[in-house]
């Protein structure tokens, strides 16, 4: 899971830098999924413009990777739309939750991201499904 907590760091500086884009590479088709559900994620809650994908062949090493670039959102002043982000679980600390366990909306338009059995929901989607699972992250 260290390629998630490079994915964090990289959209956190990038988002206090005013970046209008990053690159993030990515080698195994395991981490290429999970990146591509959590983007896809984002981009449908409305925190990032968008984002595209390139394969690339090493032919020196004989392996593939892949390259994500990711197009950060800014509203119409120029002020950031991911406010912050953070991580939940560690590899050293793993943290679950129950259905029931989630925390109620607040007035802020922040959520978390759960890695349940069937992929990577929202908690307001966790909780409409009654699915618990795997805190990732969460955003505001």
């Amino acid at each position: 899971m260290h390629f998630l907590s490079n994915l964090i760091t990289s959209l956190s500086n990038a988002n206090s830098a005013k970046l209008n884009s990053i690159s993030f590479k990515i080698s195994t088709k395991n981490e290429f999924n999970y990146i591509f559900q959590i983007l896809k994620i984002l981009q449908k809650e409305g925190r990032i413009r968008g984002f595209t994908f390139n394969h690339i062949k090493a032919a020196q090493f004989k392996t593939k990777s892949a390259e994500f670039i990711i197009y950060l959102k800014y509203n119409e002043r120029g002020l950031n739309v991911i406010k912050s982000i953070f991580l939940v679980s560690k590899t050293s600390r793993p943290v679950y939750r129950k259905t029931k366990s989630f925390w109620q909306p607040q007035i802020t338009s922040g959520f978390f991201l759960i890695s349940t059995k069937y992929g990577i929901r929202t908690d307001f989607r966790a909780r409409h499904f009654n699915l618990g699972g795997y805190v990732l992250f969460g955003i505001t």
